[in-house]
């Protein structure tokens, strides 16, 4: 199971041999927590010395970074490159717009773990053996997606399911009694319910703008009528008055035969 080689990678949660961005740096008795946790599962066979340096090289690219966040170019990279697959995957944005370096994905079976190991492996820069455009270690292979997939899922399993796996991003969330940086997965319910609000949004928008259209039409047809009323009121009017000025001129005759011709 890749949860349980990703505990002999990153150590058990929550025990004082458990690997992070927040102790990647700091020591035990004997050395580097994140060394000696290698150094053991080599020991005892659970993972190969190439394995290891390769579990050390994306480390170097994530958990060591503390002046950068590595997930946020990341999630990019996922987002743009699954966009057009039947199977998407879409990257947390802030409210200014600003990627959270955060993905909406649920790693509840192997498949879903693989689906996203190959996603990273294939879209990242993670398994590649370089460092600033330059190869850190030229005699080391590559790792295969085939032949290597289990430590693949198991390294990205840990990245993204496991809190505290970036210092520069301070998404909190409360596990019992304590808070702490967030994993980098986030639950799709979380993003099926912002689309559902988002939906719900548009659709009131909609009837505000229909709303208001029909309140215009409405007004229109009013002013149209109302147009309508004075021009003939006028003519009305006006009509009215020639025919009293035609009287106040008769008035005025005598010869009424002359008037008439």
């Amino acid at each position: 199971m890749t949860s349980s080689l990703c505990d002999i990678i990153y150590g058990k949660r929550n025990s004082q041999w458990e690997v992070n961005a927040g102790n990647f740096r700091s020591k035990v008795r004997g050395g580097f927590r994140h060394e000696l946790i290698l150094q053991q599962a080599i020991k005892n066979r659970k993972i190969s010395s190439h394995h290891a340096s390769w579990v050390s090289i994306v480390w170097q690219k994530t958990l060591s970074k503390q002046n950068a966040n590595w997930s946020d170019h990341v999630a990019r990279s996922i987002e743009t490159y699954t966009k057009k697959t039947n199977k998407p995957i879409v990257a947390e944005v802030r409210s200014n717009n600003v990627l959270s370096g955060r993905i909406y994905y649920d790693c509840n079976t192997e498949q879903d773990i693989h689906y996203l190991a190959k996603v990273v492996f294939e879209s990242t820069s993670l398994f590649q053996n370089t460092s600033h455009g330059k190869k850190t270690n030229k005699k080391l292979k590559p790792l295969d997606i085939e032949k290597d997939i289990d430590i693949i899922k198991a390294i990205v399993y840990g990245l993204f399911t496991r809190p505290r796996m970036t210092c520069t991003v301070k998404v909190d969330i409360t596990e019992g009694a304590i808070t702490e940086n967030s994993p980098r997965c986030v639950s799709e319910d979380s993003l099926r319910k912002l689309q559902m609000e988002q939906i719900q949004k548009n659709k009131q928008k909609a009837e505000l703008i229909h709303a208001r259209a029909e309140h215009a039409k409405a007004n229109a047809i009013r002013r149209q009528n109302f147009i309508r009323w004075v021009h003939s009121f006028i003519e009305h009017v006006a009509e009215e008055k020639r025919i009293s000025n035609s009287l106040a001129e008769m008035e005025g005759v005598d010869d009424w035969e002359t008037a008439w011709d």
